[in-house]
């Protein structure tokens, strides 16, 4: 089985996602997925999946350090690289599963689980008011989420001082302060709640945050 051609997709939903697709000569596919794609990530799809043409899909960690280092100097190990690295490793791992007729976890190593965890990522919409997040926590939780999770960073926010000066200010902490406490007293003291900043903010800041 070899490797035939390397082709690629954006679609825009949460952010860009970019999907890929490898082809073999015996009809096996295999699909993955770079999220968050961004500006040149097909270009670098294509840079990095021209060093596998023709190889064994099978040997996955093999053509993930051909590609690897083989594009080093020009950031492999960081940024768009390592996403679109990710987005063919995934296309690989689900090309020998196809081949083999086994789920993927079995290939790196087996199960351990019967069910995962999940978080949801909630947006309140709306005016992002605290009582909005209230009741977009309490809707989620009622679906059965016992883990949920809401933005506080506003790089738009008129309560900022300068739009390029990351350090939040003390009407924008106030702010964050009151959607949190919101969103806790909705969902009460046992569901786990979590807060992106994104890592927009400046270390004092996101321990001021904290």
């Amino acid at each position: 089985m070899k490797i035939t051609e390397i082709r690629t997709g954006q679609v825009q939903g949460h952010g860009w996602s970019c999907f890929v697709r490898i082809s073999t000569d015996v009809g096996i596919t295999g699909t993955g997925e770079c999220i968050h794609g961004g500006a040149g990530i097909e270009e670098i799809i294509a840079a990095l999946g021209s060093l596998i043409l023709g190889e064994d899909p099978m040997n996955v960690e093999r053509l993930y350090e051909r590609m690897r280092r083989a594009r080093v100097f020009d950031g492999a190990l960081a940024g768009n690289f390592v996403t679109a690295l990710t987005g063919i490793e995934i296309a690989l791992w689900d090309l020998v599963g196809r081949a083999t007729n086994l789920p993927v976890y079995a290939l790196l190593g087996g199960k351990f689980r019967d069910r995962v965890r999940l978080y949801a990522d909630c947006h309140a919409g709306g005016d992002d008011s605290p009582a909005a997040n209230a009741a977009k926590a309490r809707e989620v939780v009622a679906m059965g989420f016992d883990a949920i999770k809401f933005d506080l960073d506003e790089m738009q926010s008129p309560l900022k001082k300068d739009a390029f000066n990351h350090t939040v200010s003390r009407a924008e902490l106030d702010k964050m302060v009151a959607k949190v406490a919101a969103v806790r007293e909705a969902v009460g003291p046992t569901i786990d709640v979590a807060m992106d900043l994104h890592g927009r903010y400046d270390a004092s800041s996101g321990a001021r945050i904290a």
